[in-house]
């Protein structure tokens, strides 16, 4: 199974945004992963849209408004594990990037070579570290948890209830629908109206009935039974 990579360019340049996109595209292609590509125009427009699910993301500096490095370091303070790098015509904006610990820096006009060796550098990284993050906002603030982390998640009217592996819940106002497009790429599988579940964590599968590691059953609803069985067979096929 191709690894999937969730990317974000922050870019007000169309023309640069699409050059990156192509050579990130070309990499993929050659090196047999797969990239789930996201655009921005301005700092402003991805703060309001932040979910805490990317793996990369690409700050163009000079951007209107607020930049390229005021918007990582604002990104910074409620996300320390997102890898971070700069799109710049300039070099000396590089030095900069220690401030937010930018993993590296792409010079415009993009050559596709030097940019590979980036990139692929990049992705050994964060084979490493293997982990995806997702990020939680609540009227308390903002909560970055590791998505392997979470065993399922539950809606109680607004209210979406985080349970997590080490026993913790966290919660906070938000509808499962949104919950469920954002983290269907990470495995989690929707099997009744209130509840989300982990692939990663169910243990057994007998009838109607799908048990999870900690003990806890849930009902597969009548109308989520043939995408259920048939997302949980790849899931296991693939795993």
């Amino acid at each position: 199974m191709k690894e999937l990579y969730r990317v974000c360019i922050i870019e007000d340049n169309p023309r640069d945004a699409e050059m990156l996109t192509e050579a990130i595209n070309s990499y993929g292609e050659k090196y047999n992963c797969m990239f789930h590509i996201s655009h921005y125009n301005s700092i402003e427009n991805f703060t309001v849209t932040y979910t805490g699910s990317y793996d990369i993301i690409f700050f163009d500096i000079e951007l209107p408004g607020k930049n390229g490095m005021e918007g990582a370091k604002s990104l910074r303070k409620i996300d320390e594990e997102v890898t971070i790098l700069f799109v710049t015509n300039l070099a000396k904006y590089a030095v900069e990037g220690y401030q937010v610990r930018a993993y590296d820096y792409i010079l415009k006009p993009i050559v596709y070579e030097r940019f590979a060796v980036k990139l692929h550098r990049v992705l050994w990284e964060l084979s490493r570290k293997k982990k995806k993050f997702v990020l939680a906002k609540g009227i308390w603030g903002s909560r970055k948890m590791a998505v392997d982390d979470i065993i399922y998640i539950e809606v109680m009217v607004h209210t979406l209830s985080y349970h997590l592996a080490d026993g913790e819940l966290i919660e906070v106002t938000g509808k499962l629908g949104t919950l469920e497009r954002e983290l269907f790429s990470f495995g989690f599988i929707r099997v009744s109206r209130s509840y989300l579940l982990n692939m990663k964590h169910i243990s057994n599968v007998k009838g109607n009935k799908v048990t999870l590691v900690t003990g806890e059953q849930f009902v597969i609803a009548r109308s989520r039974n043939n995408e259920f069985r048939d997302r949980f067979m790849r899931y296991i096929s693939a795993v």
